[in-house]
């Protein structure tokens, strides 16, 4: 495209030469649905190509000098000392700061410096059968009060025993660290690659939680119950059956559950009193200091983050049926593209789409995070909520696990 030349080499002040070496710039990521990006970039652009490399950790590639130009992942700013600065992308022609979502793009700069660019994120979302409600669910967002109140309203016990439940936080682990994260544990990265949080709102959310389960929902034994008896089947399947009313799901995965569902589901974005949760995989796009075509590799992004380009790759997707929601699986960081384009490729987003002052983003995290999350910090989550004692402190439990370890 003559539009994409013009804009590389003005916008990046590139000789036409050095515009058309051959070597390709090489992006180093885990996430596939990548791909589809680059083959997108190198079929309009064949004078400058684009590698994929497929990498388990992209953060290695910022740590070691190995041949990268640009790295897509999750969890790299905590490297932010080993990626170039893009502040230059946002001179006046380039990018415009205002474009993006603020407390998103602001992701990016773990040292007040934009090194990275936030390429999606995603939110975890409460689906449910309208008609079930006793009351018209709130436009945008379901908060844990009113999960908790309307659940426990549909709960129906028959001989003391649970045979429909509204909702419990037991039910997906994940759920007791989106409700932590909402009560404003703020779990973050700190020094030495330790794990940072709010106590006091820790210990805040646990006690809110044992008492959904105790008092709401009739305790542990009463849960145990039921979820041997009925939770074999798929949560999809209990609200089409009506056993449940409200069930947890990321918004990559949202729409097409929401197409299988027999009967007519809807949803809302999980919130807490003010704020609507954004998931902790946010996707980054950076560059390394080490690489040898920082030039051409800002090209790529300045390409990347155009609302144009990402109408296009919204289009190719559909059109290809890639399977893949939105950009990269996500929303997109920049508004217009949410706003304007997605709901006329997902009809349901119509008047779904959270503005940004209400949105929530986690902090820098640590690069151990999956393993402390799934191995560390959920268990200890559900046994502090499902224990008669208190657990082990969550430092001392880090510790062991010599996974990462700190509060704050």
């Amino acid at each position: 495209m003559k539009w994409l030349l013009l804009l590389l080499a003005a916008g990046l002040g590139l000789a036409g030469c050095a515009l058309l070496q051959r070597r390709p710039l090489v992006l180093c990521t885990n996430r596939p649905e990548v791909a589809s990006i680059v083959e997108y970039f190198n079929a309009l652009q064949p004078d400058l190509r684009v590698y994929l490399r497929y990498q388990d950790s992209p953060v290695e590639a910022l740590r070691r000098n190995q041949g990268v130009d640009l790295v897509v992942g999750t969890r790299l700013g905590g490297e932010a000392r080993a990626l170039e600065s893009l502040e230059d992308l946002f001179r006046p022609g380039r990018l415009a700061r205002s474009d993006f979502y603020a407390p998103v793009l602001a992701a990016g700069a773990p040292e007040r410096r934009q090194v990275l660019l936030p390429l999606r994120f995603c939110l975890p979302a409460v689906v449910f059968l309208p008609y079930n409600l006793r009351e018209a669910a709130p436009n945008l967002s379901i908060s844990l009060d009113y999960l908790r109140e309307s659940g426990g309203q549909y709960n129906q016990r028959v001989r003391d025993s649970l045979v429909r439940e509204g909702f419990s936080p037991l039910w997906n682990p994940d759920f007791l660290l989106m409700a932590a994260e909402l009560a404003g544990a703020r779990f973050h990265e700190e020094a030495g690659a330790s794990l940072g949080w709010n106590a006091t709102a820790l210990q805040e959310a646990i006690a809110y939680l044992r008492d959904w389960v105790r008092t709401t929902n009739g305790g542990i034994e009463a849960e145990a119950a039921f979820a041997g008896k009925y939770l074999y089947l798929s949560p999809g399947r209990l609200l089409d059956e009506k056993r449940i009313q409200f069930y947890i799901l990321r918004s990559c995965d949202l729409l097409r559950a929401l197409d299988e569902q027999k009967e007519e589901a809807d949803f809302r974005w999980l919130a807490g009193q003010e704020k609507i949760l954004v998931a902790d995989e946010l996707l980054f796009a950076g560059i390394p200091r080490t690489s040898g075509r920082k030039r051409q590799a800002k090209a790529f992004l300045l390409w990347l983050f155009q609302a144009e380009t990402q109408k296009r790759l919204l289009e190719v997707g559909r059109r290809q049926r890639l399977g893949v929601f939105g950009i990269a699986g996500g929303f997109s960081s920049l508004k217009s593209v949410n706003e304007l384009e997605f709901p006329q490729h997902y009809p349901r987003l119509i008047g779904r789409i959270p503005p940004e002052e209400l949105l929530q983003v986690p902090g820098p995290l640590p690069e151990a995070w999956p393993e402390i999350k799934t191995q560390v910090l959920i268990p200890w989550l559900q046994e502090a909520v499902i224990a008669e004692s208190p657990p082990q402190d969550l430092g001392e439990r880090l510790k062991a696990a010599r996974l990462g370890k700190g509060r704050k």
